[in-house]
């Protein structure tokens, strides 16, 4: 039998290693969080603790024996200033025999990379958009394409770099966007067929055998033209002042007409789950066009734990206020 909530006392948060004077709203956006689940722990009775990540894995494992916590509040999003090695964090927690909060790292490190997570999703059969990597784009400079791609980041879960600019018809202009996005913000990037039409996401919390599944949310695009690309970009995202950030807003339809859409949305959900063996609370993104079909856009096993992010709202809409949450998350994390 699993120790239980009521039976802990001393948690440890661990964190991206990210001074009070990181620029980019989303690095920012980590602090806030251990701001808030720390103080919503403390409200709740616990010992709590903070500490961030480092590569320094031997110094880092002595300082967590020192502390000793019940349970490891996983809020590491990024490793080194990017997030190609954030999976480098649940896997030391495990080798090391800590209980933390949040999917395995091999769940994390298959998911949180987009090609690998788009490979695994296209060999069970799940619908994703097609996509080109870098090198494809690269040696087809004068390929014209059928539809528009979008540039992404191959690792970046936050619309880093992404905003209308992004997407273009052929390679040799999705290559000067990759270079550009190369130069400005580092890392790799890919393109991606860009699906015009609806955007939902389930957001999914529970042990490895059977999540639950919160009400799912719709972005609200009713505001934009219908010939208009519609992408939540990194400003809608990020920057209070844009106009797509006062406009493109989720909310969690109640439509009997969508009942079937719902339920394919859920079963995909359930099937990425399975897929990647996930585990802990993560949000699934899909994009459905005009002929109602749903695409996966991307698994996302860090979503923002901001009592007035999408994830927790979801689990509002579902009755588990906040506090009730954070002690989920704890509860799944001592299974």
């Amino acid at each position: 039998m699993h120790k239980a909530v009521t039976d802990i006392k001393k948690i440890l948060i661990l964190h991206s290693a990210l001074s009070a004077n990181e620029t980019r709203a989303e690095e920012q956006d980590t602090l806030l969080q251990v701001d808030v689940i720390k103080k919503t722990l403390l409200e709740l009775n616990f010992s709590v603790h903070t500490l961030p990540f480092t590569l320094n894995l031997l110094t880092l494992k002595e300082q967590l024996e020192a502390h000793a916590p019940d349970v490891i509040f996983n809020l590491v999003e990024s490793v080194d200033n990017g997030s190609q090695l954030t999976a480098i964090a649940p896997i030391a927690l495990e080798q090391w025999g800590f209980a933390y909060t949040g999917c395995s790292g091999i769940a994390w490190a298959m998911s949180d990379q987009k090609l690998l997570a788009k490979q695994l999703l296209q060999s069970a059969g799940l619908p994703t958009a097609d996509y080109m990597d870098a090198l494809y784009i690269f040696r087809n400079p004068h390929q014209q394409l059928s539809c528009p791609y979008l540039v992404k980041s191959t690792s970046e879960h936050s619309s880093l770099g992404l905003d209308k600019s992004s997407l273009a018809s052929d390679c040799k202009t999705l290559g000067n966007i990759i270079s550009d996005r190369q130069q400005r913000f580092g890392g790799t990037w890919f393109a991606e067929r860009y699906v015009h039409g609806r955007e939902f996401n389930l957001s999914m919390l529970g042990s490895k055998k059977q999540p639950e599944i919160f009400p799912i949310a719709e972005i609200n695009f009713d505001s934009a033209d219908n010939n208009e690309v519609r992408i939540v970009d990194y400003a809608a995202k990020w920057d209070k002042n844009a106009e797509s950030y006062r406009r493109i807003l989720p909310y969690f339809p109640n439509h009997t007409a969508d009942a079937e859409l719902f339920n394919e949305l859920r079963r995909l959900a359930l099937q990425c789950w399975k897929v990647f063996d996930l585990s802990g609370y993560v949000r699934v993104d899909f994009r459905v066009d005009d002929n109602g079909q749903p695409w996966i856009l991307e698994i996302n096993t860090a979503p923002c734990l901001d009592p007035e992010a999408g994830f927790s709202l979801a689990a509002a809409k579902a009755g588990i206020h906040y506090p009730n949450l954070i002690l989920k998350l704890l509860d799944i994390a001592l299974r």
